[in-house]
């Protein structure tokens, strides 16, 4: 399974990830090691003692099974936040530049508008920035959409 949820993680690229600490083959720490900093991740365990190990790795939170309703809300709406927010020496960084030739486009992701070779979409109604003559796709989170509607 983790061998399968890093494969995911590469193909999808998703903000968030929930992992169970205990995991058959790689742990969800190692999950979350190998993924680094390009997801915030939620770790789920059974065991409270993995709790420290989990925020020693950067984990947004750590929910113990069984997880309650109102629980995950509290973890969701905390990483909304986060993802809603960001960081502060990028808020500096926005407010100087030019709004008309700079966008951000994710939380911690700020483009150059004339290096935007275009907007694709997905039918699970998910878009990304394609950047001239680079290969990667830079995700948009639904809340930054409304940017793009006119490319």
């Amino acid at each position: 399974m983790p061998i399968a949820a890093l494969a995911l993680f590469e193909a999808h690229r998703p903000q968030l990830a929930f992992l169970d600490i205990r995991m058959p083959g790689r742990s969800g720490l190692d999950v979350a090691a190998a993924i680094g900093a390009g997801c915030h991740i939620v770790f789920i365990t059974a065991y409270d003692h993995y709790a420290l190990r989990a925020f020693e790795t950067g984990a947004v939170d750590c929910l113990l099974k069984p997880v309650e309703t109102a629980r995950l809300a509290i973890a969701v709406e905390r990483i909304r936040k986060q993802l809603d927010t960001p960081p502060p020496e990028l808020s500096a960084l926005i407010a100087e530049l030019d709004p008309d030739r700079f966008w951000q486009v994710h939380r911690g992701t700020i483009v150059r508008l004339d290096a935007v070779a275009g907007v694709g979409r997905e039918d699970a109604g998910k878009q990304y920035v394609l950047l001239k003559g680079r290969p990667e796709r830079l995700p948009v989170p639904r809340h930054f959409f409304a940017l793009f509607r006119q490319m």
